[in-house]
C-alpha cells in the first residue's frame, strides 16, 4: 500500500510491459459469424482488402440476395476505392455506417 504526507499526491512506481498486440478481423452475417482472422501485429488497407478477398467475398452472393450487402464502419483501412469497385464487381453492394455511430454497427454486439 501506498503512503504520501497529507495535500501531496501519492506516486507508486510500477514496472510497464508492453505485450503483444493482436487484430481481429470478423465478418458477420444475420445469421452469424460469417469468418474471422486473428493476426499478431496492426491491419492496413492491404491486409484488410487481402481478408475481404480471400475470405469474405466467398460468402456473399449478388444483390439483393443474402449476404450481398458489406456494412463497413469508417475506419481509415475500409476506405480503399479499390476494393469497393472488386465487390461491386461481384454485384454487392458496399455500405458506410455514419461516422461516430457504434450504436449502429452490428459487428459491436460480437465483441460485447
Amino acid at each position: 500500500m501506498e503512503y504520501s504526507l497529507k495535500n501531496t499526491r501519492a506516486v507508486r512506481k510500477t514496472v510497464f510491459i508492453r505485450g503483444k498486440r493482436f487484430t481481429i478481423l470478423l465478418a458477420l452475417s444475420l445469421n452469424g459469424i460469417i469468418t474471422v482472422d486473428i493476426m499478431e501485429g496492426t491491419c492496413n488497407k492491404e491486409l484488410f482488402k487481402q481478408f475481404i478477398i480471400n475470405k469474405v467475398i466467398l460468402s456473399m452472393q449478388p444483390y439483393p440476395h443474402a449476404n450481398s450487402v458489406l456494412v463497413l464502419n469508417n475506419a481509415r483501412i475500409h476506405h480503399n476505392s479499390e476494393l469497393v469497385k472488386y465487390i461491386e464487381a461481384f454485384g454487392c453492394k458496399v455500405e458506410y455506417l455514419p461516422p461516430y455511430s457504434p450504436d449502429m454497427n452490428p459487428i459491436e454486439t460480437a465483441f460485447a
